[in-house]
């Protein structure tokens, strides 16, 4: 084996040990371990990006050791292609932020109004918007996204109409357990125990859909707020502290 093919495949073996150890730094940097969880959607992203470019340098260096000039008339187009490629991979990497954030917002909002988590719902919207950004990106390098497109309309058009059907069908469920929910809290309190067909506990707090409640065993449960006014119900509220 020629010095040449060594140092080749020591480029190459270099650019993939400095793109491991530089990708893992970029991610500790942008994501810190204690706000890992709400950054990761950026971290990744950001951290595969410095390996891959790492790695293409390492392969770049071992193309001009075996052939010298073979990246003479490349190095001119990279160059003018290059910030068409770093503009792309930034939308990306913003995109998938935007993506993860939307995503977490809208899981949390349904969880608050629900008290439950549609985590389908959440990643249809970080599909759609990945998708959006994939394609934002591929009309900066050029590429015809016509096609794309109108693909992707179309597609979307279909899950947004069923998305209506399962929001108009699934809305009267939701509004009647937010209605229970509001009677609710006209009559129970935080502490207040309570006794009815098919639950007996504690009162730990009163969400919009349902009333979490305490019992024998560990931990908490979501009762649906309709179910709570289904039959009669015993309240017996907490002694109050004498003044």
């Amino acid at each position: 084996m020629s010095e040449q093919v060594i140092y080749a495949l020591a480029a190459i073996l270099a650019g993939l040990a400095l793109g491991s150890i530089l990708g893992a730094l970029t991610r500790r940097l942008v994501a810190p371990q204690e706000r890992r969880r709400s950054l990761e959607g950026l971290a990744g992203p950001a951290a595969a990006f410095v390996f891959w470019v790492v790695l293409a340098l390492g392969i770049a260096v071992a193309v001009g050791i075996l052939a010298p000039g073979a990246l003479e008339p490349l190095g001119e187009r990279v160059l003018a292609f290059l910030p068409q490629v770093l503009i792309a991979i930034l939308m990306l990497i913003v995109g998938r932020a935007a993506a993860t954030l939307a995503g977490t917002l809208l899981g949390a909002g349904l969880a608050r109004a629900t008290g439950r988590t549609r985590r389908e719902m959440v990643i249809v919207l970080r599909s759609v918007i990945m998708v959006v950004v994939v394609l934002l990106a591929l009309g900066q390098l050029g590429v015809n996204t016509e096609l794309l497109t109108l693909t992707f309309a179309a597609v979307l058009l279909c899950l947004a109409t069923a998305m209506a059907l399962l929001i108009g069908l699934g809305g009267r469920h939701v509004a009647r357990e937010v209605a229970a929910g509001r009677y609710l809290r006209r009559i129970l309190s935080e502490g207040d125990h309570v006794h009815t067909e098919g639950v007996n506990g504690t009162v730990v707090a009163l969400h919009a859909a349902t009333t979490e409640m305490e019992g024998d065993a560990p931990g908490t449960t979501h009762v649906p707020n309709t179910v709570m006014l289904d039959g009669p119900i015993t309240v017996t509220r907490p002694p109050r502290p004498e003044q």
